[in-house]
């Protein structure tokens, strides 16, 4: 299985994104400021990379299943059409 470049990116990006929220948790904790600017970037970044990545997996799923014989939706519309006649 080969790994796509958008998910490796993804993945990538977890560990800076942890590494960041760990980072303004702990100086907020020894009191030294919290580092508003850090937290607010690195939660648009995160929001982001991680509504891209969703709607990128879910294009890519639907479009699989759709190109599958036997589909769900496929076979309601012949139901459908059955009843219709």
């Amino acid at each position: 299985m080969h790994a796509r470049a958008f998910s490796t990116f993804s993945a990538i990006a977890e560990i800076f994104v942890t590494s960041c929220v760990l980072y303004v948790v702990l100086q907020n904790y020894r009191q030294r400021g919290y580092a508003a600017t850090l937290a607010a970037l690195v939660i648009v970044f995160e929001f982001s990379v991680n509504m891209l990545y969703i709607i990128f997996r879910m294009r890519e799923s639907s479009a699989h299943h759709d190109a599958t014989v036997g589909a769900p939706s496929a076979q309601r519309n012949e139901c459908q059409m059955c009843a219709d006649q």
